[in-house]
């Protein structure tokens, strides 16, 4: 999992960047079918007992 997720206060979305960040080594995660970077944020809040 991606270790911090920034959204952007005025769009509620994380910034073009965050999906660049995410298509990289170690992460690789905009390749993965069906992937969201909502997915993402459930399972961060899910593993830190949010």
């Amino acid at each position: 999992m991606l270790t911090a997720i920034v959204v952007n206060k005025r769009t509620g979305r994380p910034s073009n960047q965050f999906q660049v960040l995410a298509e990289t080594e170690p992460f690789l995660r905009g390749t993965v079918p069906n992937w969201t970077w909502e997915k993402e944020k459930a399972a961060v809040f899910s593993y830190y007992g949010r």
